[in-house]
C-alpha cells in the first residue's frame, strides 16, 4: 500500500504524518525523498509532541497525509480535522489502522468529515485496512483543540465528591473514574500535608484530584505522553506542575517525591505491553524521596514478580481477583 500511496507520490512532495509510533511511515518518505511533516499527539522521547499541530504562516501545504488509527473514533475525527486545513486541494490522506481496533469503520469516518471526497477502502491485509480519501476545494476553518472540550464532573468518594471536569477525546476512561483507579483510591492512605505527589500516567488527572481533595496542600506533578490529555489535567488540577514526557525521558533530572502514583497503561492497542510499567519501576527508586512510596494498580494477570525493581522492596496491598494495588519502598 505504500508503493501504491504515499511513496507514489512525485519526489519532494510534503506528506503529513500523524502519530507515526514507530517510524515506520518516516522511513519510507525519508528513503524516497519525499519530504515530511509530524504532528504527534503522543510524546516518545524522540519527537516534538504537542496537544494540536504548530502551523507556521510561511509552512505551504502538504501534499498529502497520513493518520494512524487512534484509540477511538473521535480521536481519530479530532485528529482528522485538526489537520485538514493543513492539506492542499487534491492531496489524499490515508486513515490506517488494525481491523480489530476499529479500521474497517475509516471509510465511514472520512465519508463524515468536511473537506474530503472520493473516500474508499485502498487495502485490506493481514487484519488491517487502509481508508482514503481527497481533499476538495471546501473551506474548513482552522479549529482548535478547545473546540473538542467536553465539560463534565469527576465523582469519587461514592459520590461524596464532585468536581467539574474537562475531558477530550480519547482519553483512557473517557477522562474520568475507571474502576482500576477506583481500587487504588479506596487503599491509598491520606497523603501528608505538603507533601510532594507525583501522578505518572496522570490521564486526564484524576488521582491527582482526589488526593487533593483529601489534603489541599500537596504539591502534585502530572506527567503523561499524551499531550491531550495533559491539557485536560491543566485544566482539572490546577496549579500543578505539568511534564510532558514518554515515562521518565523528559522528566525533570534530580526530582523526587513522597509518593508516585499510577494507574499506568498496560496495553498498545489490543496487546499487552509493559514497557510504560517496566520504565516507571525501573527508574523508581532514585525518584523517591527517604521514606517515599510508588503505590500502583494494575491487572493481575500482569507478571510484576519477574519485572526488574532495583534497590526497592516491593508489596501487593490488595487484590479483588481483577486488579492488584502494589506499593513499592526503597530498600
Amino acid at each position: 500500500t505504500m508503493t501504491d500511496g504515499p511513496l507514489a507520490l512525485p519526489s519532494g512532495s510534503r506528506v503529513l504524518v500523524v502519530d507515526d509510533f514507530k517510524r515506520t511511515v518516516a522511513k519510507a518518505l525519508k528513503a524516497k525523498s519525499l519530504r515530511r511533516a509530524s504532528w504527534n499527539r503522543f510524546a516518545n522521547g524522540q519527537w516534538h509532541s504537542s496537544a494540536w499541530p504548530v502551523t507556521s504562516s510561511t509552512a505551504p501545504p502538504s501534499s498529502a497525509a497520513t493518520v494512524r488509527l487512534a484509540a477511538t473514533k473521535a480521536a481519530t475525527k479530532l485528529a482528522v480535522h485538526a489537520i485538514t486545513p493543513m492539506l492542499e486541494p487534491g492531496a489524499p490522506l490515508w486513515i490506517y489502522g488494525v481491523d480489530a481496533e476499529g479500521a474497517r469503520t475509516a471509510v465511514e469516518l472520512l465519508r463524515a468529515a468536511p473537506g474530503f471526497a472520493g473516500q474508499e477502502v485502498a487495502a485490506m491485509f493481514g487484519g488491517c485496512t487502509v481508508a482514503v480519501a481527497c481533499r476538495n476545494n471546501e473551506l474548513v476553518p482552522a479549529g482548535t483543540l478547545e473546540d473538542w472540550a467536553t465539560a463534565t464532573e469527576l465523582e469519587f468518594q461514592s459520590g461524596a465528591v464532585r468536581l467539574p471536569w474537562c475531558v477530550y477525546p480519547g482519553l483512557f476512561a473517557g477522562g474520568l473514574l475507571d474502576v482500576m483507579t477506583a481500587l487504588l483510591l479506596q487503599v491509598l492512605p491520606t497523603p501528608a500535608p505538603r507533601a510532594r505527589i507525583l501522578d505518572f500516567c496522570c490521564g486526564s488527572g484524576s488521582i491527582a484530584a482526589a488526593l487533593r481533595a483529601r489534603t489541599p496542600n500537596v504539591r502534585l506533578t502530572l506527567l503523561d505522553a499524551d499531550a491531550i490529555a495533559l491539557e485536560a489535567a491543566r485544566e482539572n488540577v490546577k496549579g500543578a506542575r505539568i511534564w510532558l514526557s514518554d515515562a521518565w525521558s523528559s522528566a525533570k533530572p534530580g526530582a523526587r517525591f513522597d509518593w508516585i502514583v499510577s494507574n499506568p497503561p498496560v496495553h498498545c492497542g489490543l496487546q499487552p505491553d509493559f514497557t510504560v510499567l517496566c520504565a516507571l519501576l525501573e527508574g523508581v527508586a532514585e525518584r523517591l524521596r527517604p521514606g517515599g512510596a510508588l503505590f500502583f494498580v494494575c491487572q493481575a494477570y500482569v507478571p510484576i514478580g519477574l519485572m526488574r525493581v532495583s534497590g526497592c522492596r516491593l508489596l501487593r496491598v490488595t487484590s479483588d481477583g481483577r486488579f492488584c494495588v502494589w506499593k513499592v519502598t526503597a530498600v
